[in-house]
């Protein structure tokens, strides 16, 4: 009897010691953003403008924007990037 109280006591202290790290708060494709990421662009652009993080706007705000360039920004880089590429491989094949 006292095996069991002890095997359910040490099974109900692991399922009690677990703990969220971090959360998923955005999938763009395969990239994601985590809760982390957010809070630290948040942080960072509160500090820097005198504002409060904990304003839902500003929340908003950042997250959008972390969207846009996930969205639009990066996949517009790369596209310019391959371009070049593609410009430098022709133009060696030239010479």
């Amino acid at each position: 009897m006292k095996k069991i109280f002890l095997m359910l006591f040490v099974i109900v202290g692991i399922l009690n010691a677990q703990q969220v790290i971090d959360k998923i708060v955005a999938v763009v494709d395969n990239e994601i953003t985590l809760q982390s990421e957010l809070d630290f662009r948040i942080n960072m652009e509160a500090a820097q403008k005198n504002l409060n993080p904990a304003d839902v706007n500003l929340q908003r705000k950042i997250l959008n924007s972390m969207m846009y360039v996930l969205n639009f920004v990066i996949p517009l880089a790369l596209k310019f990037l391959e371009n070049i590429l593609i410009s430098i491989q022709t133009r060696n094949s030239f010479e």
